[in-house]
């Protein structure tokens, strides 16, 4: 039905998509924020109790929510290689499944993440002849108007050596001081590493992880040392 001003309004599916992609498109640390505000902005019909844990579901999988184990006194990380099923996940330092409510978690963690703001948390699984690994780290500081995360996710391959790796690294920045600006960067790697026994082989995997990082780190920098030599005196307007 349209409104008085000729906006015809969109079916509940429709709204229940847009809050979804606001919610997935959330910057670091600031997913309880926007789902807050998206819940006042659609009626309660359409973002149900299923839907809301759906959407957080899918934003806490996705982004590799870093939570406290109960009972431990370490982290693991929600993601896809440890999902058993929606509500269950694998702890693979203390060898055992527990399970967690992704509803009534995201609060706390959104929390502690502003407060006390977590390093960085790494998970390490193995599904047939294929280890995983996924690493997270975040940084949130919203009273001074930034955040940011770093996410991989690495595969090997343990029947081969030289062991051949898989791995994404995405970076996601944001700083909103007087503005809204966002950086984000995805680097897709392929390598290959020698191991001579079962205890190096963790080592050669960590050495393609700590390359790939710093590759894409030292890419970065030299990125923005362009940008304020070459690439804005470009853009400047030239004086007769």
């Amino acid at each position: 039905m349209a409104d008085e001003w000729g906006y015809e309004d969109a079916p509940d599916d429709e709204k229940l998509r847009i809050a979804q992609h606001f919610l997935l498109s959330s910057p670091p640390g600031q997913e309880h924020e926007v789902l807050r505000d998206v819940a006042k902005l659609v009626p309660a019909r359409v973002l149900t109790d299923a839907a809301l844990r759906g959407a957080l579901h899918a934003y806490n999988v996705k982004y590799a929510l870093a939570v406290d184990v109960p009972d431990a006194e370490y982290q693991i990380l929600i993601c896809e290689d440890a999902e058993v099923d929606a509500s269950h996940y694998i702890d693979p330092i203390g060898k055992r499944v527990f399970g967690f409510d992704h509803v009534k978690q995201t609060a706390l963690q959104s929390y502690l993440q502003f407060e006390f703001m977590h390093q960085g948390t790494a998970g390490v699984y193995v599904k047939g002849s294929t280890l995983h690994v996924n690493v997270c780290a975040k940084r949130i500081n919203l009273r001074n108007f930034w955040s940011g995360r770093w996410q991989s996710r690495w595969e090997a391959d343990l029947t081969t050596n030289p062991l051949r790796v898989k791995g994404s690294i995405a970076l996601h920045v944001h700083y909103f001081e007087n503005g809204n600006l966002q950086l984000q960067s995805e680097k897709v790697v392929e390598d290959a590493v020698s191991f001579s026994s079962a205890a190096g082989l963790g080592d050669a995997l960590l050495r393609v992880i700590k390359d790939a990082d710093d590759n894409l780190q030292t890419n970065l920098e030299d990125m923005y040392i362009n940008m304020s030599q070459e690439t804005f005196k470009e853009m400047r307007r030239v004086m007769p």
